[in-house]
């Protein structure tokens, strides 16, 4: 299976168990990554943002189990993003190369974003708007 066919990873999710407990919203936005053993902020873009977590994509592979702290540019006020802690469940590297991300990370967020939610939600619908969907 082409891992780049949207069709396909359609299918093979159709397959697979939904494990969370919150809508996930496939919505791009600018995000700020730091590990709390470090100083440094790694930027990162979200995929896919629920109340409880996210996938995002990194240029930098996060240890799994690692505390984080994230900064959500949800909002068109980018002065005052939402700011989260999260563990990172997993990461990896990306499958597809020619990109600037090469990493993708799971991370769930200590206690769940709900006054975020609805404006990554607009955000979605929005995109999706955009994408012709």
């Amino acid at each position: 299976m082409d891992r780049n066919n949207l069709r396909d990873d359609k299918a093979a999710s159709a397959r697979i168990p939904e494990r969370r407990g919150a809508p996930r919203y496939a919505a791009c936005f600018p995000v700020h990554l730091m590990p709390m053993t470090e100083d440094l902020e790694r930027l990162g873009v979200s995929q896919q943002v629920s109340r409880t977590g996210g996938l995002f994509m990194t240029q930098y592979k996060l240890r799994e189990g690692e505390p984080i702290r994230v900064r959500l540019f949800v909002s068109e006020d980018t002065s005052h993003p939402r700011v989260a802690t999260a563990r990172v469940v997993w990461s990896n590297k990306r499958r597809q190369t020619n990109s600037y991300w090469l990493y993708d990370a799971a991370l769930r967020f200590d206690d769940p974003i709900d006054d975020a939610e609805p404006q990554v939600k607009r955000l979605y619908e929005k995109q999706r708007r955009w994408m012709g969907g």
